[in-house]
């Protein structure tokens, strides 16, 4: 079992602060492919950060600060369900 595995990034390391959900909705995409070809590999979860000023990776990436899914949680919804069958 893969208990989370994620992509670390501070939007603060760009100016200005960005997220970059197309490199991590891949990144996931991809972590999922192999983890799928790995039989042993049942279940997997992706890393969340909350973002806070005492966290220095805001890392969560799956959900808007107002609610609702960033293009990268609608990617890791979808193959959530995939997975689930």
């Amino acid at each position: 079992m893969i208990t989370e595995f994620g992509f670390l990034q501070d939007s603060s390391w760009h100016s200005p602060p960005v997220h970059h959900y197309d490199t991590t909705s891949k990144f996931l995409e991809e972590y999922v492919r192999r983890f799928d070809e790995m039989l042993e590999i049942q279940a997997w979860f992706w890393y969340l950060s909350t973002g806070e000023d005492y966290d220095p990776h805001d890392t969560n990436f799956l959900t808007l600060p107002a609610g609702g899914f960033t293009p990268n949680g609608d990617k890791w919804r979808e193959l959530a369900k995939q997975r689930q069958g």
